[in-house]
């Protein structure tokens, strides 16, 4: 097996050494010439029916719906709909809205740390065939994401949330003092690192109500990076805690999407915390959160009542070492009960449970 292994990683090589070919590091690596095709479908429609398929021609790009059970391929959306002012849109990626009226189209990525991107948004409404740009002006965006009625889309930009009326074509800023310290909706460096967390806000079911987490990073020192690929070097800082050195202080705010307005939710007495996760249970106005301790060794299963802001500590998992942080939460039963995993025995576990 090994021997096999080994000369299926090298036949490329081997293949470019008979052919004459010089093999370089640019094919190699920048021009990916020798890597693997790979196929990465679109965006699953219809209950699953049917997935997309991002097509780029000479006479322009469209997106294919492939039907899985034929596998018959039909157009979604042609050429003329993926431009604006006649101009083509260069596309990365697109996402449908629940009653897949509305296509968020995602152009102009770029990267920022491990997981997390900027980019330009655009929306297509396929009832009137009208295809606009989300945000005025040419600041970058990210985390968009659609209300669960379909007719309000949410995105972080500037470090504030905005909120876009689909019909009304109305757009609202909810919050307002993002800055270079104070980002809202969107997770810092350390959220993205550790616990995999980018977007940093959920749409109840409701499409009232937004929880946000909100990070002040002003007490976060700054660490200094060098690029010096350039003919001259630049200097990137960023906010960078190192072991025992101060976080970022988070709060969790819950945004009255038509009045505009944010309330606080108490996260207990301990200001140094970690809200990695939060949802909403199923629950009319129920919200659910993880808050775990600085050591990352107490992970507290949190309740709060949107409308009171009264909260309850509901499941708890402790561990020596320290408590895995996952998205292995399931509320089931319009939430009267979740499924949820558990190491408690050293082993992982799923388990049933009551909310009380």
């Amino acid at each position: 097996m090994k021997m096999s292994c080994f000369k299926l990683l090298t036949l490329p090589v081997w293949f470019v050494a008979l052919s004459g070919q010089q093999l370089t590091l640019e094919d190699i690596y920048l021009h990916g010439r020798y890597a693997v095709e790979s196929f990465q479908p679109g965006p699953w429609v219809e209950g699953g029916a049917a997935f997309l398929v991002t097509l780029r021609t000479d006479s322009g790009t469209v997106i294919l719906r492939q039907d899985l059970s034929t596998g018959e391929e039909t157009i979604f959306m042609g050429s003329r709909a993926l431009q604006v002012e006649n101009q083509d849109i260069p596309i990365d990626s697109v996402a449908l809205s629940p009653d897949e009226r509305w296509v968020l189209i995602y152009t102009a990525g770029r990267s920022i740390w491990r997981r997390s991107s900027e980019m330009t948004y655009y929306l297509h409404d396929r009832r009137t065939g009208v295809t606009r740009r989300l945000a005025a002006g040419n600041r970058p965006q990210s985390n968009a994401q659609f209300s669960p009625d379909s007719r309000q889309v949410a995105w972080v930009m500037g470090n504030d949330l905005y909120v876009h009326d689909l019909e009304r074509g109305k757009t609202r800023r909810l919050t307002k003092d993002g800055s270079d310290t104070i980002i809202n909706g969107k997770a810092d460096w350390l959220y993205e690192e550790e616990f995999s967390l980018t977007r940093a806000y959920e749409w109840s079911p409701d499409s009232k109500t937004i929880a946000l987490l909100r990070f002040d990073q002003g007490h976060v020192r700054t660490y200094s990076l060098v690029d010096e690929m350039g003919q001259y070097p630049t200097v990137t800082t960023v906010r960078y805690p190192k072991v025992g050195e101060r976080n970022s202080v988070v709060t969790l705010g819950l945004v009255d999407v038509r009045k505009g307005k944010t309330r606080w939710v108490d996260l207990g007495p301990e200001p140094d915390i970690y809200i990695p996760r939060l949802t909403w249970t199923g629950k009319t106005g129920e919200l659910a959160f993880y808050r775990l301790d600085r050591r990352q060794q107490r992970l507290e299963l949190v309740f709060a009542d949107a409308r009171t802001r009264k909260t309850w500590v509901v499941a708890t998992q402790t561990d020596s070492a320290w408590v895995d942080v996952t998205d292995d939460l399931y509320f089931i039963d319009e939430g009267n009960r979740f499924i949820w995993t558990t190491e408690a025995s050293g082993y992982r576990h799923i388990t049933m449970n009551d909310r009380e």
